[in-house]
């Protein structure tokens, strides 16, 4: 915040990235600038005891933009090796797997990795309101600057951009870090 006032103290500054760093230590999967905007206005309530006014939550946004950007080895990096680690073990325990099954399925797990799909917050309607939903995304295979909802294709089981009304939809990062479709 060059030049404004800042409604933050350097002193709160640090007590709130120092708590963000123990949630980080503790397996908190922070992926994108809004879970860490969400995180670091439960923990400004948490020690103020006060939901975070508009101003402070706009002051927290460019905080978290500002670090990520220019530092992401600093915490960006740990939530989403949180993130990863903990799809890992959720897709162990939900298929069961042992570790006979994890090294004979893990090569083709791996490659499927490797392609850019990703679990995304895609900003979609929903009964008539606006909601982030967790979608898959993946690179336009034909354009790897673009990105798009995948699906699995029914027929080969390949992931592939998913289409509406034969157009893949594609999305776009907003400034928050979420994603809404393209216009």
């Amino acid at each position: 915040m060059t030049g404004e006032t800042s409604y933050l103290s350097s002193t709160l500054r640090s007590e709130l990235w120092s708590a963000l760093g123990d949630r980080l230590r503790s397996g908190a999967a922070l992926c994108t600038n809004g879970d860490f905007l969400d995180s670091l206005c439960e923990i400004y309530e948490e020690i103020t005891g006060e939901v975070a006014p508009d101003l402070v939550r706009d002051e927290i946004r460019e905080m978290v933009v500002a670090v990520n950007e220019a530092h992401p080895e600093n915490y960006l990096v740990n939530g989403v090796q949180n993130g990863i680690a903990r799809a890992f073990e959720e897709g162990v325990r939900r298929l069961n797997w042992d570790v006979d099954k994890i090294q004979t399925a893990g090569a083709e797990t791996m490659r499927r990795f490797k392609s850019g799909v990703q679990i995304g917050r895609v900003e979609m309607r929903v009964a008539g309101s606006s909601r982030r939903i967790p979608t898959k995304i993946m690179p336009d295979p034909e354009d790897p600057e673009k990105m798009c909802i995948a699906s699995r294709d029914p027929d080969s089981g390949e992931v592939v951009p998913a289409k509406r009304r034969g157009a893949i939809r594609y999305i776009e990062k907003s400034r928050d870090g979420s994603w809404r479709e393209g216009r």
